[in-house]
């Protein structure tokens, strides 16, 4: 390295230890080809990094702060390191119509997008506290020893397993100081979390705290974010839901990549778990779990036991019989020992209605779960069926809701009425509900094709639902001819083609020769009838027809069905079937996929999230207000 060189690494790295950037980024990347391939980064100074639609939507998402591009070519020993500025994110077109002479490559491996970073010169960085790596690829052949960490990863074992396998150079960097690639469209990565380096400094106590448990893909979780709560701490089983709600909170609440569990009996019957989150929590927030000061303890234990669904699916095997109907009493423990101002517990209708066994009396799960929750004694427990169509989302979607609210806090409800709407505990309905056009309209392709994607949006937003649903985190919309996710066609067959389209025309009837004895799928209507919204997406993409094209919805615009955001992302598979989603209780398997759409259909709607929220703030501002007055 030349002096003049040098001196320019000494400079950058003394920016660096002066505090004038709050961390150092390094970007990680592979070359799988000999070292003199890596010329063209000197003679063009230029480096483009492949991302997936979702990476590219995000904001930046941290690109703006990489000062390093660590480059590995062939084994894992040969790096070349070159001081870094980021140019911005450009499209795969937009970049190699303005490079016709930049090597293309080709594949998923190389992305939808590019981040775009200038190369400033070569030179050896330090590595010390400062340093978070962004991107791991993976550096060579996905070896036995790669094939087994991911696997190990999978099954819910440490981030270790992974880190192990990385070049020696990171070693000594923590590991809670390391990104590792999530999974995502693009080959040759570790199928794993990206994981934020986590800020050293404690963070500001929030307006009001939540813990999630069986939070799914974060439904209920992103509802209360909207108003106003904070999360701290989640609990999710399946890797998919958990992988979900984390990349979509990975910027905005970096500390849940550490403050979650996969497993509720890990907090129920490993003290030492708990106390390490109450620690955690107790330094970084100001907030003490253990004497009464969490605002809110939400969940909704999985739900397959007591749905109609669920109920078709289980295979003769007894309620009782089922672990996952017992989860009710991990959560009302949770309660108990943390003693939150406010509990919510959310499930199916058919949970009213439920019983243990076949000679079982009707109801009688409900009423053990309304007693366990009031057997805690220190709540006012109030509980309602509520229809979500009611709070402005496209769906009937009935759910059973209980509610509790600490009496040492909150007063006696006036009344002896069981009904938490009328005692307050639950928003009165507000209506509001989207029609299907005027929620789907403006992702309408003209030119798709099945077994296709539509990578952009058609059009402009179309009414004040649609401009909602795309507004993005940082307030912008996404306009016509923005990047759109999700947007994959399923490949239906030339039949399911005539057969949807005869239904379109037929006003939703199935002529009698595609008529079969199996469950037949229904037309979206464009509009409404008299008595609102009458369906329930569950987890099946092909329950329901488009309102205007014949095929099913795609998972965005399943997505919009319970009121996501079109910025929110999904893990996992596209949709599987068969034992793998609905899994078989008699043969002891227990375990199910959640591919996208069943982690859409098992979440709460957002919007009835949102005004179950905006309620609990006004309960708890309303307590605020009267301690402060005394």
């Amino acid at each position: 390295m030349s002096v003049k060189n040098k001196q320019k690494a000494k400079n950058v790295q003394q920016i660096v230890a002066s505090g004038s950037e709050s961390q150092q980024f390094v970007l990680v990347g592979t070359y799988k080809k000999e070292p003199d391939q890596l010329k063209w980064i000197g003679k063009r100074h230029l480096y483009n990094y492949p991302l997936s639609v979702e990476e590219a939507q995000q904001p930046n998402a941290g690109w703006s702060k990489v000062k390093e591009l660590w480059l590995y070519s062939g084994p894992k020993d040969k790096r070349h390191i070159y001081a870094a500025e980021f140019v911005g994110i450009k499209s795969r077109k937009d970049f190699l119509a303005e490079h016709p002479d930049y090597p293309k490559g080709g594949g998923k491996g190389h992305g939808d997008a590019y981040a775009v970073f200038s190369v400033k010169f070569k030179y050896q960085p330090t590595l010390d506290d400062s340093v978070a790596v962004v991107r791991v690829r993976d550096f060579a052949k996905r070896t036995p020893k790669i094939a087994k960490a991911i696997e190990a990863y999978q099954n819910g074992e440490a981030l270790g397993c992974l880190l192990d396998c990385l070049p020696a150079d990171l070693a000594p960097l923590p590991h809670n100081q390391l990104r590792v690639c999530e999974a995502a469209e693009q080959m040759n990565f570790f199928p794993a979390l990206i994981k934020p380096l986590k800020s050293m400094k404690k963070y500001p106590v929030p307006r009001f705290s939540f813990i999630d448990l069986f939070a799914g893909c974060g439904g209920l979780s992103l509802g209360l974010e909207r108003a106003g709560f904070t999360p701290l701490l989640v609990n999710e089983l399946n890797p998919d839901a958990l992988s979900t709600y984390l990349l979509n909170r990975r910027d905005e609440f970096p500390w849940l990549c550490d403050n979650n569990v996969s497993n509720v009996k890990d907090l129920v019957l490993n003290e030492k778990v708990l106390d390490g989150f109450r620690s955690s929590i107790k330094k970084d927030f100001g907030v003490d779990i253990y004497k009464g000061q969490l605002d809110l303890i939400c969940g909704g234990p999985p739900c397959q036991g007591f749905s109609g669904l669920g109920i078709r699916r289980s295979y003769s095997v007894e309620k009782k019989q089922l672990p996952s109907n017992y989860l009710y009493q991990d959560m009302a423990f949770l309660v108990n020992k943390i003693r939150p101002k406010i509990f919510l517990f959310e499930n199916v209708r058919g949970l009213l209605s439920s019983r243990w066994t076949d000679k079982g009396e009707k109801g009688e799960i409900f009423r053990d779960v309304l007693k366990t929750f009031r057997d805690i004694g220190a709540y006012h427990v109030r509980y309602k069926l509520v229809h979500a169509k009611d709070y402005g989302v496209p769906q009937n979607r009935p759910r059973i809701l209980i509610v509790g609210l600490r009496k040492d806090i909150f007063p006696e409800p006036m009344g002896i009425s069981d009904d938490a709407v009328l005692a307050g505990f639950l928003p009165k309905p507000i209506g509001g509900y989207p029609t299907i056009e005027e929620l789907l309209s403006d992702l309408v392709d003209t030119r798709y094709v099945r077994g296709t994607v539509t990578n952009t949006y058609p059009r402009a937003p179309q009414n004040t639902v649609q401009k909602q649903l795309r507004t993005k985190r940082d307030g912008t919309v996404f306009a016509a001819g923005d990047a759109v996710s999700e947007m994959e066609y399923s490949n239906h067959s030339d039949y399911i083609v005539e057969k949807f389209t005869e239904m379109i025309r037929n006003g939703g009837e199935i002529p009698e020769r595609f008529k079969t004895k199996k469950f037949a799928q229904k037309v979206l209507p464009r509009t409404w009838g008299k008595e609102g919204p009458t369906i329930t997406a569950c987890s099946a993409p092909d329950d329901y027809v488009h309102f205007c094209q014949p095929r099913s919805l795609t998972v965005r615009e399943w997505a919009r069905l319970q009121t996501f955001p079109d910025w929110y992302v999904f893990a996992g598979k596209r949709t599987t079937g068969g034992l793998r989603r609905a899994g078989n209780p008699r043969e002891g398997l227990f375990d199910r996929e959640l591919p996208k759409y069943t982690q859409i259909g098992n979440a709460v709607p957002v919007e009835l999230a949102y005004n179950i929220g905006l309620n609990f703030v006004r309960l708890l501002e309303e307590v605020k207000k009267h301690v402060e007055g005394c």
